[in-house]
């Protein structure tokens, strides 16, 4: 059976950078993190300086440090601000902190991020984990929010081929298909494991 892949998702091509974020980041960081960037001398002082950083770099790999860095600048200027803990969780993720940044999405999610991309992410974490019936909780809280996402899918059908659930894992696995995934290792993991009377049925 070929390993698929689950994938975190991002939203930045969905915004316009002059406008405001509605997803954000969560939790504390380790230090040692934060000490891999030591940035220039940053003479701003103000929360839009911070955003407007954090927007651009945020999906640059190699750059989790940096977007972790001005996340806390972000977050000592304006400790509710749940863009900042979004921002920070997603670098922490993309580093394998998948507990910290689930705390940090969790956090974003109390100061009043509503966004179905933040429980998608979380979900992933918890794939990554290993907890795939949380993982299952959290996209299918996503799913019910926004149920177009195919990332949301294709996550969702590992996780439940994970527990066993192959039937589940078919169903989503089309799902995801009919929204556009072209991957060709979930298509042949469909011809490998999904019978031809699978219909999705949500």
């Amino acid at each position: 059976m070929k390993k698929r892949t689950a994938f975190i998702g991002s939203i930045l091509s969905l915004i316009s950078l002059g406008q405001p974020l509605l997803i954000k980041t969560s939790v504390v960081l380790s230090s040692t993190a934060v000490m891999l960037f030591v940035p220039e001398k940053v003479n701003a002082g103000s929360a839009d300086f911070y955003l407007k950083k954090l927007r651009v770099i945020y999906r640059n790999k190699g750059e989790e440090s940096k977007t972790i860095f001005y996340a806390n600048e972000l977050l000592q200027i304006d400790p509710f601000n749940y863009e900042g803990y979004w921002f920070r969780a997603y670098a922490k993720v993309e580093m394998g902190l998948f507990e910290d940044g689930i705390k940090d999405y969790k956090k974003s999610i109390e100061l009043g991020d509503e966004d179905s991309q933040t429980y998608t992410n979380i979900g992933f974490a918890y794939l990554e984990l290993g907890d795939n019936y949380r993982a299952i909780s959290y996209f299918n809280k996503s799913i019910e929010m926004f149920s177009n996402s195919m990332q949301v899918y294709i996550n969702r059908s590992i996780a439940k081929e994970n527990i066993g659930d192959i039937k589940g894992a078919c169903l989503d696995a089309r799902k995801a298909v009919s929204l556009g995934d072209n991957d060709p290792k979930n298509k042949n993991w469909i011809k490998e494991n999904c019978s031809s009377n699978f219909k999705y049925e949500y």
